[in-house]
């Protein structure tokens, strides 16, 4: 992954930021390892949203239909049960 401009800008503010706080970080790679986890955060919280709103829009399989599905794929190469 190629680091870019504007994510090395959101990680400096992210490290200003915590620098100002009460309790800073100990190390430059742990605010980067938290920065990281706060990211990964809301990339799954954004993901859960898009998944409901397909959801609600009739976009979204039943269960049994998904799972189905999902058993066919892989029995398809070969991994049944």
């Amino acid at each position: 992954m190629s680091v870019t401009t504007q994510e090395l800008d959101e990680f400096h503010s992210y490290v200003q930021s915590r620098l100002v706080q009460s309790d800073p970080p100990e190390s430059l790679q742990e605010c980067l390892d938290q920065w990281r986890r706060e990211r990964d955060e809301e990339d799954v919280v954004n993901e859960i949203r898009i998944a409901t709103t397909e959801i609600e829009a009739g976009m979204g399989l039943p269960l049994d239909q998904a799972t189905r599905r999902l058993r066919d794929e892989l029995s398809w190469y070969g991994r049944t049960r």
